[in-house]
């Protein structure tokens, strides 16, 4: 029986994920021990900033590494001087965001961004605010974040931490709780509702159960956010080590309706026999958790079966359901704005992910027209595939396809059809015929004969192959081959 859960039907299967447990999490470190991991050009800031008479410390998410004992790769400061200020105090400053209080200090050789105490009015877009006033309190600018988390400063001169909305307690014991009203929050920059779930998947934190609520009653305001936005995190989600549990939470506060609603039906529609059924959106969940850690597998291990939600049959299968999750996604990847090659890259791994038995001939071609990595990709995706639905038959065929495709990737060149001992000049002589379609169609079958074993492509063995097949009609020849290629393929 299905479970309600902020407004989603989920089946009991999908209770079957344990909560992560924290007792992994680091030990918070000392203040002192916080001050020495502080790299020196952000010191000197913070240094003449404070002789000048302006309190300056360092933000965000540079605390929150520092607190886990990581090194932070951003380090953002704050001041309570305004932007003038700061122009007045260091030689070479440049106003990159001025308008939001926001400048760069480049007097100790590398680029350091600060901002000033800040407030800000509604966000009538979901991404900008409408104003921006600065001369406020360090609290008051702490206020405006959007997790306990993210809402902490460290002075590394008095060498002190200021947290006063209990940020320290929630990252020792992984939640993540919005700052203030949740719902406050989520309505200045809805991207937070999507930023909570994504970290919920790189560190594997829990969702405070009024922060989660809020997610749920402001998802409709991701609508309003770009494509590209919901991309950056989304790329971060995938590929995060608790990405199971977060595309659950997703699931779970309805927003696969919001952000892709063309999914929202694998939430319910069940797969498999009766002693191993689960959702569509289950397995998907699962699928990405056992993919590599490779961005395109995790795509592909995301949309690989969109299809599905369009093309069940009454007796349960989903005949092409590859070429439909090939539709249904592309859009999908294009809004998030990813390269264009990737998204080629991505849609070929999902247009490819239902083969059957592989033949050498097929890896072989696959290498040529792909690349060596994306057949790696392919397999890695299919064993994904088969662990999420543990099903034992499929998985024992990867290691065999794996193996065999590495020695054909270390024993043998990669060949092209342009790789032929004859070309089109060639075989317009042996074959008498002039230039055209014919030729492509010959060189094209020679190609296929190649691929079946690497050894005949030499002069002799291509000339006599020509001979042999001369005579053969192009309907029966040429054409059937090709067709019998490409349904193997399928």
């Amino acid at each position: 029986m299905a479970a309600q859960r902020g407004g989603v039907a989920l089946m009991d299967d999908d209770t079957a994920v344990p909560p992560q447990a924290h007792s992994s999490l680091p030990q918070p470190l000392q203040e002192g021990d916080l001050a020495a991991a502080v790299p020196e050009f952000a010191l000197a800031v913070c240094r003449r900033l404070q002789e000048a008479g302006y309190s300056c410390v360092i933000v965000g998410g540079a605390v929150r590494d520092l607190l886990r004992g990581r090194r932070p790769v951003d380090w953002d400061l704050a001041t309570a001087a305004r932007p003038e200020d700061v122009q007045r105090i260091f030689r070479r400053v440049v106003p990159t965001g001025i308008r939001f209080g926001t400048v760069t200090v480049l007097d100790y050789g590398v680029p350091c961004e600060l901002t000033s105490f800040r407030v800000e009015g509604r966000y009538e877009d979901g991404r900008r605010p409408q104003w921006v006033k600065t001369g406020v309190s360090l609290e008051e600018d702490l206020s405006r974040r959007d997790f306990t988390i993210n809402a902490m400063a460290f002075d590394p001169i008095a060498g002190i931490v200021i947290d006063p909305f209990g940020g320290r307690r929630d990252l020792q014991a992984g939640i993540i709780r919005a700052v203030g009203v949740p719902e406050e929050r989520f309505r200045e920059d809805a991207l937070r509702i999507l930023r909570a779930v994504r970290i919920m998947s790189e560190e594997g934190f829990t969702l405070h159960p009024d922060t989660e609520r809020a997610m749920a009653a402001e998802g409709p305001g991701l609508r309003r956010i770009s494509g590209e936005r919901e991309g950056q995190e989304m790329v971060r989600l995938l590929m995060g080590k608790h990405v199971v549990e977060a595309l659950l939470v997703v699931a779970r506060t309805g927003l696969v309706h919001i952000l892709w609603p063309q999914f929202a039906p694998a939430i319910t529609l069940m797969q498999g026999h009766a002693h191993n059924r689960q959702s569509v959106y289950m397995h998907t969940a699962r699928t990405v958790g056992h993919a590599v850690k490779r961005l395109p597998v995790r795509l592909a291990a995301f949309g690989h079966d969109w299809g599905k939600v369009t093309t069940r049959t009454p007796d349960g299968r989903f005949p092409g359901h590859h070429q439909a999750s090939v539709e249904l996604f592309r859009p999908v990847l294009k809004r998030w704005h990813l390269p264009n090659r990737l998204q080629t890259y991505v849609l070929a791994l999902i247009r490819h992910h239902m083969f059957g038995r592989v033949e050498n001939k097929t890896l072989r071609r696959w290498i040529a027209q792909y690349g060596v990595q994306w057949v790696l990709d392919l397999i890695d995706l299919r064993e994904a595939d088969a662990l999420g639905t543990d099903n034992g038959p499929v998985y024992e065929s990867v290691p065999e396809l794996r193996a065999r495709a590495l020695a054909i990737i270390q024993e043998e060149p990669v060949l092209t059809p342009n790789d032929l001992a004859l070309d089109g000049r060639d075989i317009m002589r042996l074959l008498h015929i002039p230039p055209g379609p014919e030729v492509g169609r010959w060189k094209e079958r020679l190609y296929q004969y190649v691929l079946e074993d690497p050894s005949r492509n030499t002069p002799d063995a291509l000339q006599r192959y020509l001979m042999e097949h001369q005579g053969e009609s192009e309907r029966n020849g040429i054409n059937n081959e090709g067709e019998s290629e490409n349904a193997r393929e399928q």
